[in-house]
């Protein structure tokens, strides 16, 4: 159930980067820029805009229509939101009911 996410690793063409992202099926993978963090080489800084060169790579690398791409990272992006929200729904909710209690009973503490 883990999801793995690429960047401009793939633009640099880092060997192990591009073997582990063609083994991983598109249903795992995310794309990212890290902007301004981790440029291509010969530049300064990564800009936010790089991310359709990743596409455009991750498209090459999958042999897959950037459109396809663009598609299964929105629905890679519903299922783990989905997963996230399931694990952490009941924990917030928890923590917030444990607030809520915790701040009527102080601020209540007469009907004790």
């Amino acid at each position: 159930n883990a999801y793995f996410s690429f960047g401009t690793a793939l633009l640099n063409n880092h060997k192990k980067t591009i073997e582990t992202f063609k083994k991983i099926p598109l249903s795992k993978i995310f794309l990212e820029t890290d902007a301004p963090y981790q440029p291509k080489f010969g530049e300064k800084i990564n800009k936010i805009t790089t991310i359709y060169e990743i596409y455009k790579k991750a498209g090459f690398l999958k042999n897959k229509k950037i459109e396809e791409i663009q598609q299964q990272l929105i629905d890679n992006s519903f299922k783990f939101s989905k997963k996230f929200f399931d694990v952490l729904a009941p924990i917030i909710i928890d923590f917030t009911g444990y607030l809520f209690v915790n701040s009527f009973l102080t601020t209540n503490s007469s009907l004790l």
